[in-house]
């Protein structure tokens, strides 16, 4: 499975994605790739919040925030791999010893070869270019390449979804999780009956309550479940 996972800062992404990534490695090998460098107190206070909070759940640790394919050779290929974040992987790469303006370029290459790899993958990204304004400068520059490689990122989960769940056609819309806040920010847990159905149609599971025809609800807290 592949997931992308976009949203706000600091709204709960990593913390979904830790979800995800147990559920989806059903007990075996999990990976969490953290790609930012902490350079000050607010990004260490950061990075300690998130090892805080995935104490307890069996990730192996990888920090690698550039040269990202290298680190392959200590992935188990039947494993579960979270990458936080798009974001860090791409500041990273950009803003370095030189500014480098073909960093997304760059990037996406690597992500890419990433994401195919492991049995399955999840990545989170903020969504810095829904700000509605223009950036000066190298700002501009790093938003306008943040959304180029989530789109590549999505644009290769859907086709995964298309190629290996082709008897459900709207699969691919799986990369929008609804009911997203109700089960994984107020921390509650997953309906079993709702887990198992998604289990059985990666993604295709329509929630009776909160979602129709067009919508497709992952994770969904409801006390009863219909049919797809």
């Amino acid at each position: 499975m592949r997931i992308l996972l976009t949203g706000g800062s600091k709204s709960g992404k990593s913390t979904a994605a830790q979800h995800l990534c147990r559920h989806l490695a059903a007990g075996g090998p999990m990976y969490y790739w953290a790609t930012m460098t902490p350079r000050d107190g607010e990004d260490r206070r950061r990075v300690l919040r998130h090892i805080a909070d995935r104490a307890g759940w069996g990730f192996q640790t990888i920090e690698r925030s550039t040269g990202l394919t290298a680190a392959l050779s200590d992935i188990d290929k039947g494993g579960a791999v979270l990458l936080d974040s798009v974001t860090a992987a791409l500041s990273e790469a950009m803003f370095g010893p030189e500014f480098d303006a073909n960093a997304a370029a760059t990037v996406t290459a690597e992500l890419l070869a990433v994401s195919r790899y492991p049995a399955h993958f999840v990545c989170v990204c903020d969504d810095l270019w829904r700000g509605g304004e223009d950036y000066p400068d190298w700002t501009e520059v790093y938003v306008r390449g943040l959304a180029h490689v989530c789109r590549a990122l999505a644009a290769e989960v859907a086709a995964y979804l298309r190629e290996y769940y082709p008897e459900n056609p709207g699969a691919h819309k799986g990369i929008v999780l609804a009911c997203l806040a109700r089960t994984f920010l107020e921390q509650r847990p997953m309906h079993p009956q709702a887990a198992a159905r998604w289990r059985e149609t990666a993604g295709g599971y329509v929630c009776p309550q909160h979602g129709g025809a067009e919508t497709l609800c992952r994770f969904c807290v409801c006390g009863e479940v219909g049919e797809p």
